[in-house]
């Protein structure tokens, strides 16, 4: 073998080498290397110390909190492909934040990624937010799904339904998303707070919209029960 061809060898081999640590870097960004690299506000401003403590413990208490007034972040499940994360207080008020973080596998070998969270308090409560990026080499990029941002009880209704049905029905129930940690789909879901089970609401198509991932984006499925 010439000199020619034993550095043709060698640059090949390289390449090769160079590719296969590009893709393996690729795969190897978990939900958490995505919670890391968030910008702080779509994650209640907290910085990347805090959320490194978050990661390490499984629990943060913000440094500014004092006797009347005790937050705490917890992460309640968590896989590579999913977090969820909560915020709820240790003195007594009501609020919360749920933060779900998800990935999904897209065809071209890389990864889509999404943040959800839901807030306001056990008997009422709204989608916050709602966001999705690419993660390519550790840089960030926004983009856009099919998955609405907001939905209305009107999307769930059948056409016939009386707006007196719907108006009573609206003030026991909130609308919002939720990310499963086995599968890949998305569900629009409507919870029913106290109150709102004994009401007719044979007049939905479904409490929840099913949006079914196939590699490049979301396609919506159709109305369910969710169970």
């Amino acid at each position: 073998m010439n000199k020619y061809s034993i550095t043709l060898s060698k640059n090949i081999i390289l390449i090769v080498y160079v590719f296969i640590l590009s893709v393996s870097d690729v795969n190897s960004q978990s939900v958490e290397d995505f919670l890391e690299a968030l910008p702080s506000e779509y994650f209640d401003n907290l910085n990347s110390d805090d959320r490194e403590e978050l990661l390490a413990d499984n629990e943060f208490y913000p440094v500014d909190n004092n006797e009347n007034f005790i937050e705490v972040y917890r992460i309640v499940e968590s896989t590579m492909d999913y977090l969820k994360v909560t915020m709820s207080f240790e003195t007594g008020q009501r609020g919360f934040n749920t933060f779900e973080l998800k990935r999904w596998a897209l065809n071209s070998g890389n990864y889509l990624f999404g943040i959800s969270r839901v807030a306001g308090t056990p008997v009422e409560f709204i989608q916050a937010d709602l966001s999705f990026f690419t993660f390519d080499n550790y840089n960030l990029k926004k983009v856009s799904t099919n998955i609405p941002k907001n939905l209305s009880l009107h999307d769930f209704a059948k056409q016939e339904t009386p707006d007196q049905s719907l108006q009573e029905y609206r003030q026991y129930v909130s609308l919002a998303i939720t990310f499963k940690k086995e599968g890949n789909d998305i569900y629009w879901r409507i919870h029913e707070n106290m109150g709102g089970n004994d009401l007719d609401n044979s007049w939905l198509k479904g409490n929840a919209i099913q949006y079914i991932w196939n590699g490049k984006d979301f396609v919506k499925s159709g109305y369910m029960d969710y169970p």
